[in-house]
Parts: C-alpha cells; sequence; structure tokens
C-alpha cells in the first residue's frame, strides 16, 4: 500500500503542477493590492501589527513571502499551487481512512481507487482555480489546508499508539486555521459529526 500511497501523492503533485504552471506569473490583482503591495506590516515584518489583523495567520504567510521575494509574484502563486496541491493529498488520505472504518465494509475493496480519482477530481475541477490563482484568495486554500489537517489529524488517532500527539496536532491546525479564515470555526462541528457517523456509527 506505501508503493499506491507514493504514486497518488506523486500523480497528484506532477498534475497540480502542469495546470497551474502558467500561473507562476500572473500579475497582483485587485484586493492583492491592499492585501499585499500596500501592506507595510508585511513589508516591515511588524509581528504585533500582524497579529492584530483579522486574519493574522494568512498575513504571516505573505510576510515570509515578502520577506524571501518582496512583490515577486512567483513566490506567492508557488505557495498557492503548493498548498493546493497539499489539500489534494490531504482529502486522498482522509478517505482512504474513513473507507477503513467497519461502517464502510462495503468500500474497503476500493479503499485506494476511490480516494485517488476523489482527489485527482478536486485538484483539476476548474471552480478551485480562483483560490488558487488569485493570490489573495490564500485565504480560502490555506484555511481548507488547517481544517483538512485537523481532520486527518483527528481521524490518525484512532489509528495510533500516540493518541494524545494527534489530538494535540488537532488543536493546533485548528487554531491555525481561525486565524487564517473564520469558516474554520465549523470545525469542531465537522469533527463531531466526522466522530458520530463514522467512528461512533450514530451511537
Amino acid at each position: 500500500m506505501l508503493k499506491r500511497h507514493l504514486i497518488a501523492i506523486f500523480l497528484l503533485s506532477i498534475l497540480g503542477l502542469l495546470i497551474y504552471s502558467n500561473s507562476f506569473h500572473c500579475s497582483f490583482h485587485f484586493d492583492d493590492h491592499r492585501c499585499i503591495v500596500e501592506n507595510l506590516a508585511i513589508h516591515r515584518f511588524d509581528l504585533k501589527a500582524i497579529l492584530k489583523s483579522p486574519r493574522p495567520v494568512l498575513d504571516f504567510t505573505f510576510a515570509l513571502n515578502y520577506a524571501l521575494g518582496e512583490l515577486n509574484v512567483f513566490g506567492y502563486h508557488l505557495v498557492n499551487v503548493t498548498l493546493h496541491i497539499l489539500n489534494a493529498i490531504l482529502i486522498y488520505f482522509i478517505l482512504f481512512y474513513t473507507l477503513k472504518w467497519p461502517v464502510n465494509q462495503f468500500y474497503q475493496k476500493k479503499s485506494w481507487e476511490i480516494p485517488f480519482y476523489t482527489a485527482l477530481l478536486f485538484i483539476a475541477h476548474p471552480i478551485q482555480t480562483q483560490a488558487v490563482t488569485y493570490i489573495s484568495c490564500r485565504s480560502s486554500v490555506l484555511a481548507t489546508f488547517f481544517y483538512l489537517l485537523a481532520l486527518f489529524l483527528f481521524i490518525k488517532s484512532f489509528f495510533s499508539k500516540r493518541k494524545n500527539l494527534y489530538i494535540v496536532g488537532t488543536f493546533l491546525a485548528s487554531c491555525l486555521g481561525m486565524g487564517t479564515k473564520a469558516i474554520a470555526t465549523t470545525l469542531p462541528a465537522m469533527l463531531l459529526l466526522y466522530d458520530y457517523y463514522f467512528i461512533a456509527d450514530k451511537n
């Protein structure tokens, strides 16, 4: 199964890079100017001002981008595309482990194919284009990353002897997600629903 996981990760990564390879030099647009080009807090790497912003985690990533390449758009797009690829990989593993639960016995024989094709659909679907190529829409891609990461770590806690370590990771990923975009506040409810339907089997 390890070989299949590696194949899935490799193919998802290559596909993501190929699809968005023509976006790496797209210029700043609309909110990009307010959030990045004219944002003196990230130019100065002013942590105090960044932490006071409504989306401190997002602004921190922009500050890192600016520190490494200033207003060179390539670095900003590279981060967005990388996050999108990581999201597809997380979806693959979340579905893989979900199909391992006893409640999903009917699908266990396809526990590789279903997650892989779903992740392929996610990474290639044109509805993702704006979130990935519009730089300031990193808020959506980054929040999704922490959202999926928290869910993945939560699931893994039930498959590992180091349960507490994964639960702490889930909590930290949740906090980072909420510091990126307000939509992540729905995560605790999502974890409870996942537990109810797939782990506790509606018990």
